[in-house]
């Protein structure tokens, strides 16, 4: 019933993630051939770069799946109402999900699943795709986004509990970041902000109270971001 390609006709093949890939892979090779012989510690800062680097490649490429998948739904939709319509476009999406499952060896069951994920990742939550296209978020960060936000079908309000749950994520864990969106889809935010001490605390305890010190003490106060821990640690391994 189709033809598979490994390219859409008339679409360009998309080249920047596998340069990365590419990239990544050479620049672990070195790291590898280096890492007992440079200092460690900048070993470690090596290390760490790369690390990041690559990660953000492979979000990148889970957006760009996102974007085929909901692309392979399109296609479902144009096979539906060229067939007439008939049973409401069920077997054209059947036929699709099982054409892609088998390329990638995974069940038509599963394939639906994210074929329906994708396409709402792509139509409902644009800036958290493009937010995981640019490697600023995880996949993971952008499904518990979207979970979160299921039942908020107002485009408007959907707009704006995606706004507060993509600040969140780009800087929280996923631990950190599924309480936040619930309390954003309640109606209810609680945006993390920095106080004057440098310790994060919640917007919504500190709008609760009337002082800065409140807002000090709140206890819905969070440490800093991991990273800077580690790079305080590291200049004390160094330092010692």
């Amino acid at each position: 019933m189709f033809t598979t390609t490994s390219t859409p006709p008339g679409a360009a093949p998309h080249t920047g993630a596998a340069a990365g890939a590419a990239a990544g892979a050479a620049g672990a090779a070195a790291l590898v051939d280096a890492v007992t012989t440079i200092d460690p510690y900048d070993a470690l800062s090596a290390t760490t770069d790369l690390l990041v680097s690559l990660r953000s490649n492979i979000h990148a490429l889970h957006a760009l799946e996102a974007t085929v998948l909901a692309a392979g739904h399109q296609i479902a939709h144009r096979i539906a109402d060229a067939d007439g319509g008939q049973d409401h476009g069920e077997f054209a999406h059947r036929a699709v999900a099982a054409e892609l499952g088998l390329a990638v060896h995974e069940s038509d069951r599963a394939m639906t699943i994210k074929i329906n994920h994708a396409v709402t990742l792509v139509t409902d939550y644009p800036n958290t795709h493009d937010a995981l296209l640019t490697g600023r978020i995880s996949h993971p960060h952008a499904r518990t986004i979207i979970d979160c936000g299921t039942n908020i079908t107002n485009p408007t309000q959907r707009s704006s509990y995606e706004t507060i749950a993509l600040d969140i994520a780009e800087r929280e864990t996923i631990g950190r970041l599924r309480p936040y969106c619930v309390n954003s889809r309640n109606n209810t935010p609680r945006n993390p902000s920095m106080n004057d001490t440098g310790t994060r605390t919640s917007s919504a305890a500190c709008m609760s109270k009337n002082s800065t010190t409140a807002c000090h003490n709140s206890p819905r106060s969070f440490p800093p971001p991991s990273r800077s821990v580690s790079r305080t640690v590291s200049t004390r391994w160094r330092s010692g």
